[in-house]
């Protein structure tokens, strides 16, 4: 497989009418065709999806067939646009006009899926869309395709649940927000004891002992992220609804994808979503835990091949 950015270009796109500030948002874009909306989880970026973006466009090719119900005629990929943004305050999106200081911002994850729509304005994205969100990508999938209706075809949810936060849940988020709010020099130390919480339970075991190299990249993720912006995530997330009836209402395919192992959203989870969406279909990925798409690239975009080529060109 060749480097894992060799091949996608980044674009800086700055909306102007964003609240509470004009927002300029880091993106790849590339690609043509069949449009993909591709929705990182929290604390990343869009960088999780760079291996899959490779494998979807072409830059590497499938080498096996032990992705869940593979067929022979089906290797190929289709020709996609591959469209990644790190959301507002994350990754490199910047909030443009704010100061270090100005941490108490609030996002809902209604903003997020705001923020996604006029994105694919300004790109002038005119295909229906295929979005696919992993963990609060998911929840912001979900919303997204609620407010957008028209512009979505076919929805991927991965290692993600529709449930709100339990009040255990709740008080762990607005302790990380006050925790930023009351303390002198955050940055480092509270990004630092994010990474050191999560990254133990984030990966299967094969993972987290043998990939080094995946392990070391999502904490230099989480380490190197926007505290801003991890606040105002937290906070949205917090506060965030249930959806769980959305999924009966919504008359689009949907694939659940879950990692075998994976410890915040168990495949037990996984299963119920699919079985609660009205057009749902469910995929497990042996040796993957909650970050399915990197510690498994190949296997998660050779099932979203499937997917999609199975909604363009039904098979009888």
């Amino acid at each position: 497989m060749k480097a894992i950015s060799e091949n996608l270009c980044y674009k800086t796109v700055t909306l102007a009418d964003t609240k509470p500030s004009p927002i300029a948002f880091n993106l790849i874009d590339n690609g043509e065709d069949i449009p993909l909306l591709f929705i990182h989880g929290f604390p990343f970026n869009g960088s999780m999806w760079h291996r899959v973006a490779n494998f979807l466009l072409n830059n590497s090719k499938p080498e096996t067939n032990k992705s869940p119900d593979i067929t022979t005629h089906q290797n190929n990929f289709l020709n996609y646009r591959t469209i990644i943004p790190d959301l507002r305050g994350l990754g490199k999106s910047k909030l443009t006009t704010l100061t270090t200081n100005s941490t108490k911002i609030n996002t809902a994850i209604e903003q997020y899926a705001d923020d996604l729509n006029a994105i694919l304005n300004n790109i002038k994205v005119n295909k229906p869309i295929t979005v696919i969100g992993l963990s609060m990508g998911g929840y912001i999938a979900v919303q997204f395709a609620h407010k957008y209706k028209n512009r979505v075809n076919s929805l991927v949810l991965c290692n993600t649940k529709t449930a709100p936060d339990t009040p255990e849940g709740k008080l762990v988020r607005q302790t990380l927000i006050n925790d930023i709010d009351h303390s002198i020099n955050p940055s480092n130390d509270i990004l630092r004891n994010i990474a050191d919480s999560m990254i133990p339970r984030l990966f299967a075991s094969n993972t987290y002992s043998n990939k080094t190299d995946i392990v070391d990249e999502v904490r230099s993720m989480i380490e190197s992220n926007n505290l801003i912006g991890i606040r105002a995530a937290t906070w949205g997330m917090m506060t965030r609804h249930d959806t769980t009836d959305l999924l009966k209402e919504f008359d689009i395919p949907i694939l659940v994808i879950g990692g075998e192992e994976d410890k915040f959203t168990p495949p037990d989870i996984m299963k119920q979503l699919a079985q609660t969406a009205k057009h749902g279909k469910y995929i497990e990925i042996a040796n993957a835990g909650h970050l399915t798409p990197m510690e498994q690239p190949e296997q998660f975009a050779i099932a979203l091949n499937i997917f999609v080529t199975e909604i363009i060109t039904p098979i009888q």
